[in-house]
């Protein structure tokens, strides 16, 4: 490794400690109170400041500290989370009832937010049940004991802490006259003290008055300054006033910089602790003592004690700086990351879907997306209700959505179910059909409707089938038996025509048949359709018949349209032997589409006659334009006649 790569690290050294950074800054901001997020919220971090501006900061909150007893009872917030709604209220109660009010605020507003979340989240998962079967969110309405309750203990709370805080004030106003006290006291002692008493006995009186003071800790915060410059006033009077005294005095300085000092290596130790917000709380802390309960130290060390230890505090107050703009930088990130998420909701909603799997696939997304947005993280609280208002929100807009697709998908399935319960009827009817062969076609199309007819619910849709599929199955046996007995009696047609066949064509071939007329022959037809149907396999003995028919027409002095017709009608009794009648009802359409086309060819035929004039009779174009309507005029006769008789057949 060359020496300018030497110590650095690689981009995937780098990107997996970025990762693990951010959660581990995710952690930390799980597993902060609800004071600690209001503070990071609150706190002004843009500007770097100076030892003096953090010094003075610290003297004004300490101002603001003077009315509150500076200890908080401190709680493990992180196991909240994970806490029911009944737990979170039995832990309130429990709280509220064994520790001083305001000692335990801080915990019990925590306690508030965590239950007010949960309770957020259950409600909109009953809403979004609710949905399933109603239309809207009209008629809902969601009660929880858990919820009355808290309140309940809530409202108590809110009283105690106001009873608390007007005791508080009036202890605060009674504490603020036992300082006052104190200081006359002092002011007496340095004024009026007479030589009878020597340094000792009046350092020991001062140090008496000195500590009664401190022990009187919490005053107004407006009275807080004013009260403690007098105090100050006058304690400075009395170094001055002790100054006659050399040895007592370094005495003093000695113990005053040992107590500094203790306060520096605290502050040194704070400077490695882990919790930054604790350590900066307790950084004001030791700026209290150094004010208040710390005395001079010599003139020639003063300001040098004084820089190391706003030296520390500074470094203190940058380390949380830092700290809290990384959680604030969080937070944003979290707010990104539920925006990513309302985004792909917002993706979800414009979907068209129609089917039931993408509905089901968009219904996991969508619960995976709520899982998400609830272990996103803090967002700014200025966002936070809006947020979570918005993302909720799209999620009833989904459900509607969904609610609205299965309700109309139970009414179509409905109706699926009432058509395919009407056509198992019409399949458990076809076993008493006469005509066997037109029952199986309605069978085979009984099929295919079932197949369109599409989903019925799931919990019948077997049994239906099964309904339908025996129906279908007990007309295929009774079609089978029939279908075998008929082709018995088929074949011995076959035999039979057979025979008629040979004999005709030995009565024709030695003249035995006298007097052979056109309707000679149209018996001989009805003859031979009398004899019945034949086996697909043979049916080739009818083509053979109506051959020797058609050769028989030509003995007769018939014109070409009659001929044809005679023909025509020969091959369309052939297809009828056969039972083949979709082929007869689809030769109907061609010939009606024939006499159609022959008709418009007559009608251009027709107009194009009067583009010549009465004196070109004998023009050749006109004579041949005059056959061609005359020929088609008969084709037209012939097909209209060719149509008439497929009518009359009644099929």
């Amino acid at each position: 490794m060359s020496e300018e790569t030497k110590g650095q690290k690689l981009p995937e050294e780098n990107t997996q400690q970025n990762i693990e950074s951010q959660e581990e800054t995710e952690k930390q901001l799980n597993n902060l109170s609800y004071e600690d997020h209001q503070i990071i919220e609150s706190e002004e971090i843009h500007e770097e400041k100076t030892g003096d501006q953090i010094v003075d900061e610290i003297r004004d909150q300490l101002a603001h500290l003077s009315e509150k007893e500076h200890k908080r009872i401190e709680f493990d917030t992180a196991k909240l989370k994970n806490y029911s709604l009944r737990e979170l209220t039995d832990e309130f109660k429990e709280t509220l009832e064994k520790y001083p009010v305001q000692k335990v605020k801080h915990y019990l507003e925590t306690i508030k937010s965590t239950f007010d979340d949960k309770f957020y989240t259950q409600k909109e998962e009953a809403l979004n049940k609710y949905l399933d079967s109603h239309e809207s969110e009209r008629g809902f309405y969601f009660r929880s004991p858990e919820k009355d309750e808290f309140q309940a203990l809530y409202r108590e709370f809110k009283r105690r802490l106001k009873d608390a805080a007007r005791e508080y004030r009036q202890k605060l106003e009674e504490n603020k006259k036992a300082k006052e006290e104190i200081v006359n006291q002092i002011k007496e002692l340095i004024l009026n003290n007479t030589e009878s008493l020597d340094y000792s006995t009046i350092s020991k009186k001062f140090n008496e008055l000195k500590n009664k003071w401190f022990s009187i800790a919490p005053v107004p915060k407006q009275d807080y300054n004013h009260l403690f410059k007098t105090f100050d006033f006058w304690v400075q009077k009395y170094y001055e006033y002790i100054q006659l005294n050399k040895e007592y005095l370094e005495k003093l300085y000695e113990e005053n910089l040992r107590e500094k000092q203790k306060i520096i290596e605290r502050a040194k130790e704070l400077l490695e602790k882990e919790d930054v917000l604790e350590a900066f709380r307790e950084l004001q802390f030791l700026h209290k003592m150094w004010k208040e309960k710390t005395g001079p130290v010599a003139p020639e060390i003063k300001e040098e004690i004084w820089n190391e230890f706003k030296t520390l505090t500074k470094q203190i107050h940058d380390k949380r700086r830092e700290y809290i703009a990384k959680l604030r930088e969080q937070y944003e990130k979290n707010l990104e990351k539920k925006k990513e998420l309302i985004a792909r909701l917002d993706e979800i909603l414009q979907e068209e879907v129609t089917e039931h799997r993408r509905w089901q696939e968009l219904i996991k997304e969508v619960e995976d997306l709520k899982e998400a947005f609830k272990n996103a993280g803090f967002v700014p609280r200025k966002y936070r209700d809006a947020i979570r208002d918005e993302f909720y929100g799209k999620v009833r807009q989904f459900n509607k959505t969904k609610n609205a697709f299965y309700k109309a998908l139970k009414e179509k399935q409905k109706e699926n179910l009432a058509r395919k319960k009407e056509l198992i009827e019409q399949a458990k009817a076809l076993s008493q059909e006469e005509d066997i062969k037109a029952a199986y076609e309605k069978c085979q199309q009984l099929k295919e409707q079932w197949r369109s007819i599409g989903f019925v619910p799931k919990r019948i849709s077997d049994a239906v089938w099964q309904d339908f599929k025996e129906a279908c199955d007990a007309f295929y046996i009774i079609y089978r038996e029939k279908m075998h007995q008929e082709r018995d009696a088929e074949y011995q047609n076959y035999l039979k025509k057979k025979e008629y066949l040979a004999k005709l064509k030995a009565d024709i071939r030695e003249n035995k048949i006298e007097d052979l007329t056109i309707e000679k022959i149209k018996e001989f037809l009805d003859e031979w359709k009398e004899l019945g149907h034949v086996p697909e396999n043979v049916r080739f003995i009818n083509t053979k018949f109506h051959k020797f028919i058609n050769s028989l027409f030509y003995r007769f002095n018939l014109n070409e349209n009659e001929l044809r017709l005679m023909q025509y009608k020969n091959m369309i009794e052939n297809w009828l032997a056969e039972g083949d009648i979709k082929k007869i009802k689809k030769e109907i359409n061609f010939v009606r589409n024939k006499i159609a086309e022959i008709e418009d060819e007559i009608k251009k035929a027709e107009t194009n006659l009067q583009f010549f004039k009465v004196s070109d009779e004998n023009n050749y174009l006109l004579k041949q334009l005059k056959q061609k309507i005359e020929k088609k005029k008969k084709q037209l006769e012939l097909w209209k006649e060719k149509l008439q008789y497929l009518k009359s057949l009644e099929l």
